[in-house]
């Protein structure tokens, strides 16, 4: 018999998520804090709760897809006494961004309720969630992790176990270091081809045909040339992801230059406005560079 899975979280990630394990024949419940985005599982084959302890009273392993580590402890009524949810017997499966340390402490506290925990950040933004393309990155028990093997196939196309909690955000954190090099560099490189006076669709040749021609720069690369800024991953939840993965870096004694030079970016693009728009809305923040 299938394991009935909760999800908690159904944010710009966590619809599409939660929509491929429907898809899969999984028997699901799901909630959200505000009603609009329930709304969207009405007459589905997702049950749709109406509280976070509901979903665990439905629930063998429950996903939370929350925005952070202080959304996650609301959801779960996690406080010094245990959870306001019914841990004991279940799996907690973390997939939000948060630091390793949070992850690690939050893994104990379930444990001392009675629960498993798994760490499964994803790699990717809406558009592989909606098709299924994730790269799950997991840590915590192999068991468990082999229990949750048809939810993570459901979402992703690939699983990676990391090894014991909190390796998977660690993972998570090395990975985003690497992404904000790039997303640094996609919107200075594009602003650079605009002053410039180059031959767009050429130079959107070059980066896409030569060695530097990857996965993210080919998504990413129309929408900063179009300059449609609808979010996969927006300004906001960039942010908070450089925060966690700057902290964690220090935390482990390695500097971050890059990393922060690219927060700095998203602060002022903050103070502009552009809290939602995609990350890539950074090249309009850095044209104010050549005035």
């Amino acid at each position: 018999m299938s394991l009935r899975i909760g999800l908690i979280g159904l944010g710009v990630m966590g619809v599409p998520m939660a929509k491929n394990i429907a898809a899969a024949g999984l028997p699901l419940t799901v909630y959200n804090r505000s009603e609009g985005p329930r709304r969207q599982f009405d007459g589905t084959a997702a049950h749709v709760a109406r509280s976070a302890a509901e979903v665990f009273e439905r629930a063998d392993a429950v996903i939370v897809m929350l925005n952070d580590g202080a959304a996650s402890d609301a959801a779960l009524g996690r406080t010094d006494d245990g959870f306001a949810v019914e841990m004991a017997g279940r799996i907690l499966v973390n997939t939000a961004t948060v630091t390793p340390s949070y992850s690690k402490a939050l893994g104990d506290a379930v444990a001392a309720a009675g629960g498993e925990y798994l760490e499964a950040p994803v790699s990717g933004s809406k558009a592989p969630a909606e098709a299924g393309e994730l790269l799950v990155m997991t840590a915590g028990d192999v068991v468990a992790a082999e229990k949750l093997r048809p939810v993570f196939d459901a979402i992703g196309k690939e699983t990676i176990h990391c090894g014991p909690v909190p390796a998977a955000m660690a993972m998570k954190s090395a990975s985003n270091l690497l992404l904000a090099g790039l997303m640094s560099g996609l919107a200075e490189s594009v602003n650079f081809a605009r002053a410039a006076g180059l031959d767009l669709d050429l130079y959107s040749k070059v980066i896409a045909d030569g060695p530097m021609g990857n996965a993210f720069l080919k998504m990413k690369l129309p929408r900063a040339l179009a300059q449609d800024y609808a979010p996969q991953a927006s300004v906001r939840n960039v942010a908070y992801s450089l925060d966690v993965m700057i902290d964690a870096a220090h935390a482990a004694g390695v500097a971050t230059p890059c990393a922060e030079t690219m927060r700095a970016t998203c602060a002022k693009a903050l103070s502009e406005g552009r809290a939602e728009d995609d990350v890539i809305a950074l090249t309009e923040v850095l044209k104010d560079a050549r005035k």
